[in-house]
């Protein structure tokens, strides 16, 4: 599995959801940062889950 993220990038899941900050990465797992209102949270997520935050273009 390809890990070529780096602490303190953005990114998201693939899925969707929030802007996530790369905190720390593992052999096996990324661990992310986020915050939903003022509340933090954090998880873990597998490499291929995940993709570079990319900015919508507002029209």
């Amino acid at each position: 599995m390809a890990n070529n993220f780096k602490v303190g990038e953005l990114v998201q899941l693939k899925s969707g959801g929030p802007k996530m900050t790369v905190n720390a990465l593992y052999n096996n797992y990324v661990e992310c940062a986020w915050f939903t209102g003022s509340k933090a949270n954090k998880a873990n997520f597998q490499p291929d889950s995940l993709q570079y935050f990319k900015e919508e273009e507002k029209k």
